[in-house]
């Protein structure tokens, strides 16, 4: 279950500063809004730094609590959790890249 958590935290914080990435790239190369574009690119970075931050502080939770009983029920918690964020980084990603890269226009402006 630990693997499954761990897994689930790495990607939903690549997918959040994938999503990052590209909000800024087409800041600074499709659009006259750079600032828009630049100012959601460091909000949707906290995020991706923040699910980064909670996987590694649940990892450092285990290593200390083990396999105790509470510590399986954080971790359902936090696959549920972290696939919900995951999903919603992966739904975002995708629109963010087929607004790119099919509509060939910048995320905003």
């Amino acid at each position: 279950m630990d693997v499954v958590a761990r897994w689930l935290g790495i990607l939903a914080t690549i997918a959040w500063l994938g999503l990052a990435a590209l909000t800024a790239a087409m800041g600074v190369f499709m659009s006259d809004a750079l600032g828009l574009h630049l100012a959601v690119a460091s909000i949707v970075a906290a995020a991706g730094v923040l699910s980064w931050a909670r996987f590694r502080a649940i990892d450092r939770v285990q290593s200390v609590i083990g396999s105790h009983r509470a510590m399986r029920v954080l971790l359902q918690i936090e696959i549920v959790t972290t696939g919900f964020v995951l999903l919603i980084a992966i739904m975002l990603l995708t629109a963010a890249i087929f607004r790119t890269a099919v509509e060939r226009l910048p995320l905003f402006g």
